[in-house]
């Protein structure tokens, strides 16, 4: 009987310690490299390129979140190009550049479900964002929006990710906290946070997302 408990607890510290080497050698670097800004011709017309990541896991928050996010993407101007990426009881990835009104139905044909992957949203949103870079010149912006009402399933995850993108790259991130009040992970240095606590607040957090872009909003 000894030796058998011996033996499972010597296993148990074989995985533990290979688990822990696997997380020691996790490559550093995830996300794809951000491109070099390229000046050899300035785009004429810079646009906005943000990607709305829209958090759909909580039911009684839903209908209000998509209302006042359908609004938003209809008053955008068209030099504002818009990608998507969902999470909830359907999981959508748009590119950039996708028209509004898709993007509006999208939104609206949204149902809730339970689970929070912040950080494997985020994760894709800056891959669009990348994809796009790649492809531009000049002076262009790029954004990631976060409305969630929600924690992430993994803060170390999301930690990870946020950290990389706010070192290596221009993007520039907002979260608006939807009844979560201050007391979030997104509301950390180098993110810009908003809390909201109705329908109304939401609306008007969505609207200082741009706000303060250096470029006009046609």
């Amino acid at each position: 009987m000894k030796k058998n408990l011996t033996l499972t607890l010597l296993s148990l510290v074989f995985v533990t310690a290979h688990l822990t080497s696997c997380e020691e050698t996790l490559p550093e670097n995830l996300l794809p490299v951000w491109p070099e800004m390229k000046l050899g011709s300035i785009e004429k017309d810079p646009v906005i390129n943000m990607v709305i990541i829209f958090d759909a896991s909580q039911s009684n928050n839903i209908a209000e979140a998509k209302k006042a996010l359908s609004t938003y993407i209809s008053s955008l101007p068209e030099n504002v190009q818009l990608g998507l990426v969902t999470f909830g009881g359907s999981k959508v990835e748009l590119d950039i550049g996708t028209d509004k009104k898709t993007l509006e139905q999208v939104v609206q044909g949204m149902s809730a479900d339970n689970g929070t992957p912040l950080g494997p949203s985020v994760g894709k949103a800056y891959q669009l964002l990348a994809s796009r870079a790649v492809t531009e010149t000049g002076f262009n912006q790029y954004h990631i929006a976060i409305i969630t009402d929600g924690e992430a399933d993994s803060r170390s995850f999301l930690k990870r990710n946020i950290d990389e993108i706010l070192k290596e790259s221009t993007v520039s991130i907002t979260t608006i906290g939807f009844k979560v009040g201050e007391n979030h992970s997104l509301n950390r240095e180098g993110i810009r946070y908003i809390s909201a606590d109705d329908s109304a607040e939401l609306s008007k957090g969505l609207e200082q997302i741009l706000a303060e872009a250096p470029i006009d909003l046609q």
